[in-house]
């Protein structure tokens, strides 16, 4: 699975080898392509994310939950003291990126404080608290998650992007006079060739029996 292209993606050169040198109109074509591509393309189905229940021994508890990229960790308080165990966040919850030190404090409690980051001990990232909090109060977190498999679009729906992104680049300059408000810009609209088209919903050669 893949991610939409963007101006800053190296394999944008290799698609689309006369793209813009302006990263402000590359990306607005492509995200005029994206938009095209996606009102054609079937509907995909959104990855599940399970939500994820942490428990230290002192009875505190994080709930993780994901809806897209944006991952929301709910810290609740037994009303113990500080535990020093930590918690390895689950391959789903783990935040996108080299910045791993990310902290959150109690607005109730300054002294209470939500940390996510590297643990050596563990080989990986993980999850750990400090200072104390009253009994049932939160500290609520969120965070933008790394990708995971099976997340994204399909690799042929990038090509298609790239494809109809070059198009309508294309016919804009073949036809500059797309201007519809009298403003001096505009973009002549380009339908979708068969080449995205087929990229987006292939047809499959269907038998005849004779």
């Amino acid at each position: 699975m893949a991610t939409w292209l963007t101006a800053d993606d190296t394999e944008l050169q290799v698609l689309w080898p006369d793209v813009p040198m302006d990263d402000a109109v590359a990306n607005l074509f492509l995200s005029a392509a994206k938009d095209a591509c996606l009102a054609y393309a079937p509907e995909l189905i959104p990855t599940g994310y399970a939500p994820v229940t942490l428990t230290w021994p002192t009875g505190y508890t994080l709930r993780l939950t994901r809806e897209g990229d944006v991952i929301t960790g709910v810290l609740t308080s037994s009303g113990g003291a500080a535990s020093t165990v930590i918690r390895p966040l689950p391959a789903t919850f783990l935040p996108a990126g080299t910045v791993r030190v990310l902290e959150y404090n109690s607005p109730d409690a300054p002294t209470a404080v939500l940390t996510i980051n590297d643990v050596p001990a563990l080989g990986g990232i993980g999850a750990s608290y400090s200072g104390q909090i009253a009994a049932g109060e939160t500290i609520t977190a969120q965070w933008v998650g790394d990708p995971v498999p099976g997340d994204g679009i399909p690799d042929s729906w990038v090509l298609a992007q790239a494809l109809q992104a070059r198009n309508l680049y294309n016919s804009a300059k073949a036809s500059p006079g797309g201007d519809m408000d009298g403003s001096g810009y505009g973009i002549t609209a380009f339908p979708l060739d068969w080449q995205v088209q087929q990229l987006l919903r292939p047809r499959r050669a269907v038998g005849v029996i004779a």
